[in-house]
């Protein structure tokens, strides 16, 4: 019985300073990487406007990190945009203005506005071809396709009367100009979208489907689920620990299974599997779940690489067509010149070759310039890794430089 009890109170004492060591070593990791980052917590204050959809509140400071790559803090400006704050005089007539429109990469939350593609062009036109006298604007938000972003250009940069407009296009932006796609993606109601988009017509024409400013009144079934212990505590952490920050932002990029059970996602029902089931039993939407259609969210953005696609991403894809048709509109009308800018993971020397052929059909149709980022990275033996952050997608200020390369030498041809 002595043993037994001197066993139990040494094995007690070992649990103790076990326990001990390990909260102290977490402590001096959270103190560490809290002096170490400028700060752990983002801040991202969008806002519903129901004329553009979703922009950033005017004037607010947003804080952006990955946890490993960027700690950015930048204001919106008045109009509720990552840039510098817009002209208030009318054009000089000798002054080109470029309006360079898009989503996350225009909006750039990653790298300071000096280091911005447009901000870039600006200074290699001054020191290059000063005689062009540019100057730029950008309109950006996350998550947004060219539909998406024709109010971009109808309520703001319609108003620095612009003479050649830059529509940046991503891998994932054929995806963003489909409203089923998006409603499996958030939870919208394709019928009742807080953005811009399109639908058909009796005649099976494309028509422009306007913002529902009462969309949250008609979401989809999110089919309520209680929260697991794990993903509780993973919430918490992830807005109090800047150690805990940086660890799950690794081994989401090193070992996504360890995170997913970290958050608790692998607990979690697959809401766009959900969805898609909710559309499918409406009659417009009855073929998304056939022929190969997505059923979870990994899917809404690779089929574009594939050579046969299922009818809702060919949809997207003639959507996309119908978006470059409303900017053309835009062009005819108010005298400036369409010019799409595709950023490097477009290329027919990529694995996203189809996605790019397909954009570069779209566009040869109707006559739009198509500049080719990568292209101009690969003349100039640029290492394209170094176009995006190590640990995220987006464009590295080597990136953003790049595409103004891209940008001034089509210009100066």
């Amino acid at each position: 019985m002595f043993k037994l009890r001197t066993i139990g109170k040494n094995t007690l004492i070992s649990l103790t300073i076990a326990a001990m060591t390990v909260t102290a070593i977490l402590a001096v990791l959270e103190i560490y990487f809290r002096y170490q980052t400028p700060f752990h917590t983002i801040s991202w204050p969008a806002r519903f406007d129901p004329t553009v959809g979703f922009i950033f509140q005017p004037g607010a400071e947003v804080r952006w990190t990955n946890h490993l790559d960027f700690w950015t803090v930048q204001r919106a400006n008045r109009w509720g945009f990552l840039d510098r704050e817009p002209a208030d005089t009318p054009a000089d007539p000798t002054e080109c203005r470029i309006a360079f429109i898009g989503d996350s990469f225009v909006e750039a939350a990653q790298v300071p506005v000096s280091d911005k593609v447009h901000v870039v062009l600006e200074k290699l036109a001054r020191e290059n071809a000063s005689d062009m006298n540019i100057a730029t604007g950008a309109f950006g938000h996350s998550g947004t396709g060219q539909l998406n972003q024709l109010p971009f250009y109808d309520e703001f940069a319609r108003k620095l009367q612009p003479k050649i407009v830059v529509l940046v296009f991503i891998s994932n932006d054929f995806a963003n100009n489909s409203s089923v796609l998006e409603a499996l993606r958030h939870g919208w109601d394709p019928d009742h979208a807080p953005r811009l988009f399109a639908s058909r017509d009796p005649a099976g024409q494309a028509v422009l489907r306007p913002i529902d400013p009462k969309w949250n009144e008609s979401m989809l079934d999110a089919r309520p689920k209680r929260q697991s212990i794990r993903s509780i505590l993973h919430d918490r952490l992830i807005k109090q620990s800047a150690f805990y920050n940086w660890f799950y932002a690794k081994q989401a990029l090193l070992h996504p299974a360890i995170a997913r059970f970290l958050s608790g996602a692998d607990a979690r029902a697959d809401l766009t599997s959900y969805r898609a089931r909710q559309l499918a039993s409406r009659p417009p939407y009855q073929g998304i779940v056939k022929d190969g259609a997505p059923l979870r969210e990994l899917d809404l953005d690779n089929p574009f690489d594939e050579k046969r696609m299922a009818s809702v991403f060919q949809d997207a894809v003639e959507y996309t067509g119908f978006a470059f048709d409303q900017f053309l509109l835009r062009a005819k009308r108010d005298n400036f010149r369409l010019v799409v800018l595709a950023e490097s993971i477009l290329s027919p020397n990529s694995e996203s070759w189809r996605s790019f052929q397909r954009l570069a059909d779209l566009l040869k149709v109707r006559g739009i310039p198509l500049v080719s980022q990568r292209a101009y990275i690969e003349s100039v033996d640029g290492s394209l890794s170094k176009a995006r952050f190590e640990h995220d997608r987006h464009w590295s200020s080597q990136g953003h430089r790049w595409a103004a390369e891209a940008m001034l030498t089509f210009l100066l041809k």
